[in-house]
């Protein structure tokens, strides 16, 4: 119905859906003809479209034509559309939402790149506007090189960080310190050393250290007849962190109770040492040496687990009870059938003198449960660095080759004698954001001149657009200089 009246009004609210924007531009555009217009709000955040007119709709409109409506504003987003009818007319509120990020952009969003410059998209500035999927495509290739100058990643991936599963290194004679090729370092969890000779099949043995419970809060903890738990914060009388855990026996039914937690996560207790910290201040309250005094498990839950029993508990100070994964010990066992990828299933079992045997709170005590001792590694994250620091006890009866210093066990030489699974990742810092935006920035400029065959230093006179794409050398070498991380590579003796 070209010519008749039709009344578009749109009122456009901030996020809060109730404080309308002043000065906030709206777009329009007949979907049929491709016809649009902008126009800004008033200081009540309204804007008002007459359709009929050709400054509008150069060609009008038709009862059933599609307009579609938009507004883009700070990093935030409103839009819709509706059918137009013969009515004369309709109004819409619009409040605005975060706009979505593009997901491949990791550094920065396009609408960050749009503010930094003070820029608009090309559907809302169709001369000088910039589309979005040209910022994507160009900041994708950015971000890679700026990892690939500054050997980082700079980004969490999305609050997950970066999972790196077995990643394989080569060992050098006696060697002991590695730098992963991924940082900075969240977290190891796993760190394994195959210590078998060469031409014999690989038997890697983890040593990265990871905490099951450090015992300072009961949550989850039950005890099974007579037993009971509380927590102990005395000074002296915990083994590490803030407190350790009283395990108690009131009452005089049974000889024998168990302490268990079935843990929030799950971890990986292949070819690892499961070990805990138990104290006992007077051992004529266990069972008599030579018996089973104690029995350590972790698995999948009380049925399904690993076990190892002890006979002769020392009294007066911390014992640090160990079960090894795949143990040939003829104290461990397995029952029923656990999964040794995914444990989360810790408890301790205790056999006393007699079932009217009582122990008060603090003369037994628990603390520590964990794969491996800490010392074990010394781990640098922000540089990737990691070193066996210590003697690790990997087999149950362990070989130490000759040519291998007295107090470490190192992993044979050869290609992919250690092999390595950790998190790495970190929230973006802001200068990295700036750095990526102006990468791109330039990178969009030389791309433009280079369109129109100028060099950057013929670039004077051309819009302000182009120009402002295009000079930033100094900052980002700066920020470069400030940033940049040397690769350190692994050196075999």
């Amino acid at each position: 119905m070209p010519g008749s009246p039709f009344t578009l009004g749109v009122t456009v609210f901030d996020t809060d859906s109730s404080t309308t924007l002043s000065n906030v531009q709206v777009q329009i555009r007949n979907e049929n003809t491709n016809d649009s217009d902008t126009d800004n709000t008033d200081s009540e955040g309204r804007v008002i479209f007459q359709l009929a007119n050709k400054s509008v709709f150069e060609n009008g409109w038709s009862v059933g034509d599609i307009v579609s409506y938009l507004v883009l504003y700070k990093g935030f987003e409103a839009k819709g559309s509706f059918a137009l009818t013969d009515i004369g007319g309709t109004t819409v509120t619009l409040t605005l939402i975060a706009l979505a990020d593009a997901p491949s952009l990791r550094y920065f969003a396009p609408q960050d790149f749009l503010d930094f410059f003070g820029l608009e998209t090309d559907s809302v500035n169709t001369q000088n506007g910039i589309a979005p999927q040209t910022i994507v495509k160009i900041g994708e290739g950015v971000e890679k090189h700026i990892e690939r100058i500054l050997n980082r990643t700079f980004d969490d991936n999305s609050g997950s960080n970066y999972q790196v599963t077995e990643q394989l290194y080569e060992a050098g004679f006696s060697q002991k310190i590695w730098f992963l090729k991924s940082t900075p370092i969240v977290a190891i969890q796993r760190f394994e050393v195959n210590t078998n000779l060469p031409g014999e099949s690989p038997d890697f043995n983890n040593i990265a250290f990871q905490e099951l419970d450090n015992c300072d809060a009961t949550t989850d903890w039950s005890a099974s007849t007579d037993g009971a738990i509380t927590l102990n914060t005395t000074n002296g009388e915990f083994n590490e962190g803030t407190g350790a855990l009283n395990i108690t026996k009131t009452g005089a039914t049974v000889d024998n109770v168990t302490f268990s937690k079935t843990l929030s996560s799950t971890f990986d207790f292949t070819k690892s040492n499961f070990k805990l910290d138990f104290y006992v201040e007077d051992q004529s309250e266990l069972a008599s040496a030579g018996s089973t005094q104690v029995e350590i498990r972790v698995g999948s839950d009380s049925s399904n687990y690993y076990s190892k029993t002890f006979t002769n508990i020392g009294q007066g100070s911390w014992n640090s009870l160990t079960l090894k994964h795949n143990s040939t010990d003829s104290s461990a066992s397995t029952t029923g059938t656990p999964n040794a990828t995914a444990v989360d299933f810790v408890a301790i079992k205790i056999t006393y003198a007699s079932s009217s045997t009582t122990v008060s709170a603090g003369d037994m005590r628990l603390d520590n449960i964990r794969f491996n001792e800490e010392d074990d590694l010394d781990i640098n994250l922000e540089i990737g660095r990691i070193a066996i620091a210590t003697y690790s006890d990997f087999h149950d009866s362990p070989t130490v080759p000759s040519y291998h210093h007295h107090f470490i066990t190192f992993p044979e030489p050869g290609l992919n004698q250690v092999r390595v699974t950790y998190t790495h990742g970190q929230t973006v810092p802001k200068d990295i954001n700036i750095l990526a935006i102006l990468m791109t920035a330039q990178s969009m400029g030389a791309q433009m001149l280079q369109a129109l065959n100028i060099k950057t230093s013929e670039a004077s006179g051309l819009n302000s657009s182009i120009q402002n794409l295009t000079n930033f050398q100094p900052q980002i070498d700066k920020i470069v200089e400030n940033r940049r991380f040397a690769q350190i590579e692994n050196v075999y003796s």
